[in-house]
């Protein structure tokens, strides 16, 4: 069976004409596609993250893919990763969007918590500069995000490749080029994680846990799964919640040339498997690799076995793709490894809980600042809690410190704890892990573990 490229294989003259609409203000919007259902929507915030000057033109077109959707944004953002100069042209050339600085760190974590930061909405939506969307994105995706339990909705990412897809590329792969991969459900379907461009996600949910990881991320073109990682932090605090993936093909990703290299290939599965190492120590073994584990075990094995039957049948580039998957699949491990032979040289002794803190969550309260102190300097220690059957057996001794970059919500009246944004419960079956994380490759920072708040 030869290779199937017919949903990757469109142009970059396959796109939209460029136009702009008036910003839409209106509290809630109806879709044409519920006509007569009079079916009402919470409003959306759609947040665009860009850095490059020379990446103008596909920002414009991505500005006006989130312009002209049926179901109109409440406003459409777009946050410039520190570079002065791209923002000031959008604000001084670019009606209907509303242009911010990243007033966090570098790189699009940063910049997507604070594209959140200035927004209204009840719901944010994530773009890419390099993704354009259809005008039915949000009308197809906000049908699930009304549904009960459902915290955030995401989309299939169909390449939108500047030359032909090289014919050795396995497309088990195609999400390290920004491309929905082979074998994924071709119905709605619930799932562990859905990926951050083109995804909706419940104000209320992102704000919870305090946002993306902004050590833990993509920095130009050196990506973590920084979407994996907040999809299951959400998780965790929340009881029930759903994340929801949509095959519907709303939106395309450039794959530019130098994205389909073996090259190129090899480095982000390398990121990847370090990615996943990271949080299987921050989130949890189990949760972070179910959805890898079960990829390893059938679905490449499975494009191995296409490849090989492709060249049975006189496709001698099935060679090349069954070598490209084992290829990169060792690169995957070898970065898992990676991170954890260098998190040997990192361990710190385990941290305690502290008895008041223990008795706030086997109550159900949330953590305060008055209710945990600091426990000691060093600003990398930070601790995951332990299953709430452990919590009753903690005593008194060391203390629960915020982890790096995270602050506490204060008492609110009557010495209850404040339910605002910084404020989390905590999560319901973590555990300790090691205090102190290896540097990530793409921030040279430690990636912080997860902390209750």
């Amino acid at each position: 069976m030869s290779q199937n490229l017919e949903r990757n294989e469109h142009t970059l003259d396959d796109r939209p004409d460029i136009a702009v609409l008036d910003d839409k203000t209106s509290d809630a919007a109806v879709g044409d596609s519920d006509a007569g259902r009079d079916v009402t929507y919470p409003t959306v915030s759609v947040i665009i993250t860009t850095y490059l000057m020379a990446r103008w033109d596909w920002l414009q077109e991505c500005m006006t893919s989130a312009l002209t959707q049926t179901v109109p944004a409440l406003e459409v953002i777009v946050v410039v990763d520190h570079n002065q100069e791209l923002l000031e042209r959008i604000v001084s050339e670019v009606p209907g969007v509303i242009a911010v600085p990243n007033i966090g760190g570098r790189g699009v974590s940063g910049a997507r918590n604070s594209g959140v930061k200035a927004s209204r909405g009840e719901v944010v939506a994530f773009l890419d500069d390099d993704a354009v969307v259809t005008p039915d994105w949000l009308a197809t995706l906000l049908r699930h995000i009304v549904q009960p339990d459902v915290v955030g909705v995401g989309c299939y990412s169909d390449g939108l490749w500047e030359n032909p897809c090289p014919a050795w590329f396995p497309l088990e792969f195609g999400w390290t080029i920004g491309v929905s991969y082979a074998g994924l459900p071709d119905e709605p379907t619930a799932m562990r994680n859905v990926w951050t461009c083109a995804m909706l996600v419940k104000r209320n949910a992102f704000e919870v846990v305090d946002g993306f990881r902004e050590d833990f991320g993509k920095i130009g073109n050196r990506s973590l799964p920084e979407d994996t990682d907040l999809c299951l932090r959400i998780a965790a605090v929340q009881e029930n919640a759903v994340w929801m993936w949509d095959p519907a093909k709303v939106m395309k990703h450039r794959v530019p040339a130098g994205r389909a290299t073996f090259g190129y290939l090899l480095s982000r599965c390398f990121l990847q498997g370090w990615g996943k190492a990271a949080m299987a120590r921050m989130d949890g073994f189990d949760e972070s690799t179910s959805s890898e584990r079960s990829y390893a075990v059938r679905t490449l094995p499975a494009g191995v076995r296409h490849g090989l039957a492709d060249a049975v049948r006189g496709d001698f580039s099935g060679l090349a793709r069954s070598g490209a998957i084992a290829a990169a699949f060792a690169t995957a491990v070898a970065g898992y490894c990676w991170y954890e032979l260098e998190s040997l040289r990192h361990r710190r002794p385990r941290l305690a809980l502290s008895a008041t803190c223990a008795g706030l969550i086997r109550r159900g309260r949330r953590i305060s600042a008055g209710d945990c102190a600091a426990a000691g300097s060093d600003a990398a220690r930070a601790i995951i809690l332990p299953p709430p059957e452990d919590l009753a057996n903690s005593g008194a001794g060391g203390a629960v410190p915020p982890g790096p970059g995270h602050s506490v919500a204060g008492n609110g009246a009557g010495g209850q704890p404040r339910r605002g944004r910084q404020g989390t419960r905590a999560p319901r079956s973590l555990r300790y892990v090691s205090a102190s994380v290896p540097a990530c490759p793409t921030t040279g920072r430690a990636a912080r573990p997860n902390t209750p708040w």
